[in-house]
């Protein structure tokens, strides 16, 4: 059976010896599945629902680079953090995501800062440190990143930002961070 490449990438180390890696995208399905959940009760509209666990799912787009690769299987020192490449992701396939959740670009930026820095703090990274944090990841994972990203927002379809003004993009950029850090701590867990 020949699996998409954008399975390849590992998320998570194996859980023991001569057992597989976890795949990057099936740990981000895992915390989407513990973000719809922790979200319900709070009222979104489905459309901004939708959209909020989308980028929850995408919080670690990051770990599909030659970098997280390299600190996963190889040990080498991680230049660039997987959370910071996250962003420098998600700003690259803007495109692919702004048509899916539509929204304005200022908005859409900004919570993609919020969703990579679910380990603490937005990256914060320049222009310059984005371009350099995308040609970390190679080609092959920019790429194979683009093609998640498509797979995953499919399972979302109604996914929306366009109810988001400023103001509300701001807030929610101070909520989403705290989603995704409860929603990865609880589907990081093997147990």
């Amino acid at each position: 059976m020949n699996l998409p490449a954008y399975l390849s990438w590992p998320g998570k180390s194996a859980a023991g010896p001569d057992l597989p890696e976890h795949p990057a995208v099936y740990h981000m399905l895992d915390v989407a599945a513990v973000a719809e959940r922790l979200i319900a009760p709070f009222g979104f509209s489905r459309a901004l629902a939708e959209a909020l666990v989308l980028l929850t799912a995408l919080h670690d787009l990051g770990k599909i680079s030659a970098v997280f690769r390299g600190v996963l299987r190889d040990g080498r020192s991680q230049g660039w953090k997987h959370w910071q490449i996250t962003e420098a992701l998600l700003r690259h396939h803007d495109g692919l995501l702004g048509a899916r959740l539509v929204g304005g670009w200022r908005q859409r930026r900004q919570l993609y800062a919020a969703a990579a820095g679910h380990h603490g703090r937005p990256p914060a990274l320049s222009d310059h440190d984005l371009k350099r944090a995308h040609d970390a990841c190679g080609g092959e994972a920019v790429a194979d990143a683009g093609v998640a990203i498509d797979a995953l927002a499919a399972l979302w379809p109604q996914a929306s930002l366009v109810e988001l003004d400023k103001k509300a993009a701001v807030a929610l950029s101070w909520w989403l961070p705290g989603l995704v850090t409860a929603a990865d701590w609880i589907g990081s867990n093997a147990a």
